[in-house]
């Protein structure tokens, strides 16, 4: 499912989902397109509900800085476009500074732009984009490269949740576009408690992350994770069943520290 504005990507997406799936013999087109209906609208509800609980609109014009792992980092965003920075120091005490500006990197050092391969381009991009966008999850799961699919309900210590998996285009889906995430949707508050994702960078695997130590500042919700550690081509979906048995190996915390907002 295609999580767009506009009815002429809602059919088309609608149509294809409904000439792909096979149709039980016992049901009718016009009931099967009806579930389809409802799987959808299921989907993009949910994924609706868990922006606006995290933040909604306020993340369209949202200015943060925080520190992760010794380094600083900070975003603005302004509508569609968006400015991405992070400032470290290397093993020579030389100031590095990263920034990601819709889609253009650049790393200028002590102030001077620095000459990098292209796999060093791409590798800095990518490590910038990828700390922001877990910061902002899930500000990011209506862009259009995204698609998005309920798949019910889950219980995880009696809480009950809502699942939903994204995949993403090959297309402006960026160099991890083969990855798949499912997450837990906390039926009251709307919060993402609970994510796994698949990965296929360095031989491929599977993580789990809770979410902790929630905090809304100027309206956000900032939260760290718990990143627990599953087996390479683990099906996601058994992450739930394998942490409450406390069958999963704990692999790092991802804490961001002195969040505060720079808007002006």
């Amino acid at each position: 499912m295609k999580i767009r504005n506009g009815i002429t990507a809602f059919g088309l997406g609608l149509s294809l989902i409904a000439c792909n799936q096979p149709v039980k013999d016992d049901v009718s087109q016009e009931e099967h397109l009806k579930e389809t209906v409802k799987e959808i609208t299921e989907a993009e509800q949910l994924i609706a509900a868990a922006i606006k609980a995290h933040g909604g609109s306020k993340y369209n014009q949202a200015q943060y800085s925080f520190d992760f792992r010794k380094k600083h980092y900070s975003f603005k965003n302004e509508g569609a476009s968006y400015t991405y920075e992070m400032q470290e120091f290397n093993d020579e005490g030389k100031k590095l500074n990263h920034t990601l500006k819709d889609g253009n990197y650049e790393l200028t050092i002590d102030g001077k732009k620095a000459e990098i391969t292209e796999k060093e381009w791409n590798n800095y991009k990518n490590a910038l984009n990828s700390v922001i966008y877990f910061v902002q999850i899930p500000h990011k799961l209506n862009d259009l490269a995204v698609n998005a699919d309920y798949k019910g309900q889950s219980i995880i210590n009696d809480t009950a949740y809502q699942l939903v998996v994204i995949t993403f285009d090959e297309e402006n889906g960026g160099k991890d576009y083969q990855d798949e995430y499912l997450y837990w949707i906390n039926e009251n508050t709307h919060e993402i408690d609970y994510l796994a994702y698949s990965f296929i960078e360095n031989d491929g695997g599977t993580r789990f992350r809770k979410a902790i130590n929630k905090r809304k500042i100027d309206g956000i919700l900032f939260q760290d994770y718990i990143n627990y550690k599953g087996e390479k081509g683990m099906d996601l979906y058994l992450f739930a069943e394998e942490y409450e048995k406390g069958e999963l190996e704990e692999l790092s915390r991802i804490e961001i520290e002195n969040i505060m907002s720079i808007k002006k």
